[in-house]
């Protein structure tokens, strides 16, 4: 899948951000097992929404160093698109971000946000 997703969100300073996963074309019969988030081009992910073991709840992480020790992100697999909610965004959030999402069965899909804090 060589097309690229990007979105782009603008949020006012201090404001809380929905960075949307918009990923083409879902796999039908397949569901998400792990979803990454990641900020520029690093390859070391910020943020991770584990679900690989259905028989446990979903396992979150967020690196510190990025969205700080208060858990300002939390995903929101159940929105439409799914979304990444960073609360209380600085100009220091505004950057390019990707997610990723591995499937059970199929590829993995990836889309971009930018987002621009204003």
């Amino acid at each position: 899948d060589s097309a690229i997703d990007l979105s782009v969100v603008e949020v006012v300073q201090y404001y809380d951000a929905s960075l949307p996963c918009s990923i083409q074309t879902p796999p039908i019969y397949d569901v998400p097992a792990l979803t990454l988030w990641y900020v520029g081009n690093q390859d070391t992910p910020v943020y991770s929404y584990d679900q690989r073991d259905p028989r446990r709840l979903p396992v979150e992480w967020s690196d510190d160093r990025v969205f700080g020790e208060s858990g300002r992100a939390s995903y929101l697999p159940l929105e439409h698109p799914p979304v990444l909610r960073l609360l209380n965004v600085t100009v220091s959030d505004n950057e390019l971000y990707r997610c990723r999402v591995d499937y059970h069965t199929s590829n993995s899909r990836q889309a971009w946000v930018r987002l621009r804090v204003i």
